[in-house]
C-alpha cells in the first residue's frame, strides 16, 4: 500500500487474478477477465462503454451486448464488494484504471524488465511461464 491508499494487484501469468489490499478478488466472469486483461496488455488505461460492448460483443445485437457489459460490471462490483479501491472506474461512460499507480501488474513489470534486457525472475520461477500469461 502507498500511504494510505488501497492497492490492486494484477497477475497475469496462469489465470487472471485480481489481489486488492492482499485479499483475492474472485472473477468468475471470463468476460470480466478479459476486458481487465485488455486494459492491462493494451497500455489504454481507459476506454468507452462503447469500445469495450464493440471489443467483447461485437457480434451480439446491441441491446444484448450492453445487458452483458452491465452483467459484466456487476460481476466485478459484486466480486470486490468490502474490498475499497477506488483505482477502478465502472460507473460511467468510461471503464478502466482511474489511477495506474495504485496497480501492479506482473506484466507490466515482465515488459519493462524485457526493454530494459533484462528477465523478469517471474518468467525464471514458473514453468512454461510465456505459455500461460493470461490463460
Amino acid at each position: 500500500m502507498r500511504g494510505d491508499r488501497v492497492m490492486m494487484e494484477i497477475q497475469t501469468i496462469d489465470q487472471l487474478k485480481l489481489v486488492v489490499d492482499g485479499k483475492r478478488v474472485p472473477l468468475a466472469s471470463e468476460k470480466a477477465r478479459a476486458m481487465l486483461g485488455y486494459f492491462v496488455l493494451s497500455g489504454t488505461p481507459m476506454c468507452t462503454r462503447e469500445h469495450v460492448v464493440g471489443m467483447l460483443w461485437g457480434e451480439s445485437s446491441e441491446n444484448h451486448a450492453r445487458d452483458s457489459l452491465r452483467q459484466c460490471l456487476r460481476s466485478i462490483r459484486l466480486a470486490r464488494r468490502g474490498v475499497d479501491f477506488e483505482g477502478l472506474q465502472l460507473e460511467t461512460q468510461t471503464i478502466g484504471f482511474v489511477d495506474e499507480k495504485l496497480i501492479k501488474v506482473d506484466f507490466w513489470d515482465i515488459r519493462d524488465e524485457a526493454r530494459n534486457g533484462r528477465v523478469h525472475p517471474a518468467l525464471l520461477e514458473t514453468r512454461h511461464a510465456t505459455d500461460r500469461l493470461l490463460r
